[in-house]
């Protein structure tokens, strides 16, 4: 009956051995399931912003493209006359006229835009190519905005209104909008 009893007793509990091993192989487990939830919510994240910055440049290029497809006449440089209408960016905002702003962006929590714009204008015959850098303010400081923008677009523009060749290149625009 005592040899019973002991077989018994030595069946119940866990051994020191096995209780440290599976507690090796909890924390491995954890390590790699923590560690594959933080690689794809990084992912997203950088997936969402590149998304970010891909969906404002082509809303620029898009407001460019309607401002001046219909254009009679665009300079690349600053004109004499002052029937053209100047397009341009300030502080990140793309502006024309005397100062109507195309669309809002918005803003970081320390009030600045969360992307800077620079423009790029290239004029050949009838065809305006349009190259857009995006920067992002939010995590680039500004020796690194020359050097590295965040998001390029480029975009060639047929204006077949125009009444003479477009030649040079400039970072604001000049256009007159034709009477219909």
């Amino acid at each position: 009956m005592y040899k019973i009893m002991k077989k018994a007793q030595s069946q119940r509990g866990f051994t020191l051995i096995e209780m440290m091993l599976a507690i090796a192989i909890t924390l491995m487990m954890t390590t790699l399931i923590f560690s594959t939830f933080y690689i794809v919510n990084s992912s997203h994240a950088r997936v969402a912003v590149i998304n970010d910055a891909k969906d404002y440049a082509a809303l620029n290029m898009d407001s460019i493209n309607r401002l001046v497809v219909n254009s009679e006449q665009i300079k690349l440089t600053d004109p004499v006359p002052t029937d053209y209408t100047k397009l341009y960016y300030d502080d990140s905002v793309l502006k024309y006229g005397t100062g109507e702003i195309a669309f809002e962006q918005y803003k970081l929590a320390d009030g600045r835009p969360k992307w800077r714009i620079k423009s790029t204008y290239k004029g050949v015959g009838l065809m305006l190519s349009v190259r857009l850098d995006v920067y992002d303010n939010s995590t680039s400081n500004l020796s690194d905005v020359a050097a590295h923008p965040y998001y390029t677009l480029t975009r060639s523009i047929y204006l077949p209104n125009n009444n003479e060749e477009i030649v040079g290149t400039g970072s604001d625009l000049y256009y007159k909008i034709p009477v219909f």
